[in-house]
């Protein structure tokens, strides 16, 4: 086991690396375009590549990132913004927390979002296919970039990465500071970051108590960089700096936290509302939920597109970046721990080589 000494320590040192410490020249497996079969693919018995670690399950490599940014062509992305289906919120008036809140607890984020505000420059959306359910449809969630020795690591929710528990979502790549404007156009001015690997935690696979796999729903992103690439050109360098990871006791409950993402089109007290490419966040008090590693958000109810983003701690700060959950479902989180969270870090932290980066 972990203990959250270190992986405190391992993200401190993650801070200090420079770009001289990041940038070898190894040599990375080849790009070569790759066909996608048509309709649905076969259902694995076991997704994880047969060399996955104890406690992490390891997708398969995506051998042409090219083809994934040429699949997310405007239209798609916009049609996965919308969001598939429509949810309903209303919170309570006097529980409406959130600076400029709507009758949904959430208030959007003014653009630009590449600006100096690092909040929204972490923050970003991930689109994603189900090959194995429903290969013809387009699907966004959430997500944000977190500090590691490699700086090319996003944080969001294992429903996401995973197409339920046959395999891995293909075609996924994440657009931090994503935007759209009034007119459907779409910018993205801090790079397309096709994923190169996603991780797992191996208890999420465990359908049989959904008091085990609930409290798994984490999953991490290894996006794709050119070998050799300087600090300066890697994901963490260019939005700038990582949310930090933060293991809290499963006792406690903060007072106060903020989530972070893109919902979907959702039937507000105002009428259908986001699914517009927008950033929204949600302010909330936490409290105890059904599972050991969940928390209850009293008062951010989900939306389709959100699951995925980051639950920080609210501290008053410019930039509150203490991430100690992931927003899972309505009112819901997954917090980060030593079995969900420690084993997919440390595991995806150690491929700065492996994958020739």
């Amino acid at each position: 086991m972990y203990s959250a000494r270190r992986i405190t320590s391992i993200i401190t040192l993650a801070l200090f690396l420079s770009a001289s410490a990041v940038a070898q020249d190894h040599s990375a497996a080849s790009v070569i375009e790759v066909a996608k079969p048509p309709g649905l693919l076969m259902r694995h018995d076991d997704p994880c590549l047969p060399n996955s670690p104890n406690e992490v399950c390891a997708g398969p490599i995506e051998s042409s990132p090219e083809a994934v940014v040429k699949f997310w062509t405007a239209e798609k992305m916009r049609d996965a913004v919308i969001g598939g289906g429509f949810y309903s919120c209303r919170v309570d008036p006097q529980h409406i927390i959130t600076p400029g809140g709507d009758s949904c607890n959430y208030a959007q984020l003014p653009l630009p979002y590449d600006g100096l505000d690092s909040t929204t420059r972490v923050n970003g959306i991930l689109f994603y296919r189900r090959p194995y359910t429903a290969p013809d449809g387009v699907y966004t969630c959430s997500a944000s970039v977190i500090t590691s020795t490699s700086g090319q690591l996003i944080l969001t929710a294992a429903h996401c990465l995973m197409d339920g528990v046959d395999g891995f979502a293909d075609m996924v790549m994440f657009v931090p500071a994503y935007s759209q404007d009034p007119f459907g156009r779409v910018h993205t001015p801090l790079g397309r970051w096709p994923i190169q690997q996603s991780f797992a935690p191996q208890g999420w696979l465990d359908r049989e108590n959904i008091r085990d796999y609930q409290n798994y729903d984490v999953a991490i992103g290894y996006v794709y960089s050119a070998p050799g690439t300087p600090w300066h050109n890697r994901l963490e360098g260019v939005v700038g700096a990582g949310l930090i990871p933060k293991l809290i006791p499963l006792d406690d409950f903060p007072d106060l936290v903020t989530t972070h993402g893109y919902p979907g089109r959702t039937t507000t007290a105002e009428g259908p509302r986001y699914g517009n490419g927008r950033q929204y966040i949600c302010r909330s008090h936490t409290q105890s939920a059904e599972f050991a590693a969940r928390i209850l958000l009293n008062e951010c109810p989900g939306a389709n597109g959100n699951s995925g983003g980051p639950v920080v701690l609210y501290q008053g700060h410019v930039f509150d970046n203490e991430l100690i959950a992931i927003f899972t479902n309505s009112y819901r989180s997954t917090r980060l721990t030593e079995s969900n969270f420690v084993p997919l870090y440390n595991f995806a932290n150690g491929l700065l080589y492996s994958l020739g980066q």
